[in-house]
C-alpha cells in the first residue's frame, strides 16, 4: 500500500503543480481583461444604444477585437487547466481508496466526470470536492468524518465559478449587432470575471490544502 500511495501521491502533486500554474495564468490574464472591459464599456458609452457595432472607429474595433482574443485564450488556458485538475482530483480520490478509507461514496473516474453530467453537474462536483476534503482532513479510520460541514473554501469556490461561468456563458449569446447588445455582453463580462478570479484563488487554496495533507496524513494509515 505504501508504494502504491507513494505513486498515486507522485501524480497528486505533479497535477497539482501544473494546476495551480494554469489557475495563476488564467487568474492574471481576468485582471487584464477586467481592465479592457471597462474600457470597452468606456467606448460604447460614447455611442447611443441604437447605432451598430460597424458605426465605431477603427481604432476602437481592433481594440474591441484584440479583447475578444484575449476572451479566446482565456477559454483555452482553462481548457488546458480543466483537463489537469481532473487529472487530479481523480488521483486525489485514488489516493483515499489506496488509504483504504472508510465511507467513500464514489470512484476516482466519476470524481471527474459528472462536471460532464447535465443538471447533476451542478451539485456532484460539489460533493465529490467535499467528500475528499474531509476524508483527506478528518478521517481516522471510521466514518465519523462525513459529519463534518462543507467547508467554507469549498463553498465559495463552487458558488463564484457557477455564478462567474454562467455570466461568462450568456455574454457570448448576443442579440444583435447595435451598441447596446455589445455594451449587455461586455457587462456580463465584467460582472463574470471578478467572480471567477474568486473562485480560481480559493481553489488554488483547495488544491494546495489537499494536496500537502494527503501527503502528510495518508502516509499513516
Amino acid at each position: 500500500m505504501e508504494q502504491q500511495l507513494e505513486l498515486t501521491h507522485q501524480s497528486v502533486v505533479r497535477e497539482a503543480r501544473i494546476s495551480i500554474l494554469l489557475m495563476k495564468l488564467i487568474i492574471s490574464l481576468s485582471v487584464v481583461t477586467t481592465v479592457s472591459t471597462l474600457i470597452e464599456i468606456s467606448i460604447y458609452s460614447a455611442y447611443s444604444n441604437e447605432q451598430l457595432f460597424l458605426d465605431l472607429s477603427y481604432g476602437e474595433m481592433i481594440f474591441i477585437l484584440l479583447r475578444t482574443y484575449m476572451n479566446f485564450l482565456w477559454i483555452i488556458l482553462n481548457i488546458m487547466f480543466i483537463i489537469m485538475f481532473l487529472t487530479w482530483k481523480h488521483w486525489t480520490y485514488k489516493n483515499l481508496q489506496i488509504a483504504k478509507i472508510q465511507g467513500l461514496k464514489h470512484e476516482p473516474k466519476w470524481a471527474a466526470c459528472w462536471y460532464f453530467i447535465p443538471i447533476a453537474g451542478l451539485i456532484k462536483p460539489l460533493i465529490i470536492m467535499k467528500e475528499i476534503w474531509l476524508a483527506t482532513f478528518y478521517s481516522q479510520g471510521d466514518k465519523e468524518w462525513k459529519n463534518n460541514k462543507t467547508p467554507s473554501p469549498i463553498i465559495i469556490w463552487w458558488l463564484t465559478f457557477i455564478i462567474g461561468i454562467s455570466l461568462f456563458t450568456k455574454s457570448f449569446f448576443r442579440n444583435d449587432e447595435t451598441i447596446a447588445s455589445y455594451k449587455m455582453d461586455a457587462l456580463y463580462n465584467l460582472m463574470a470575471e471578478p467572480l471567477l478570479v474568486v473562485s480560481g484563488i480559493y481553489l488554488i487554496m483547495i488544491i494546495r490544502n489537499i494536496t500537502h495533507t494527503q501527503e502528510t496524513r495518508l502516509s499513516r494509515y
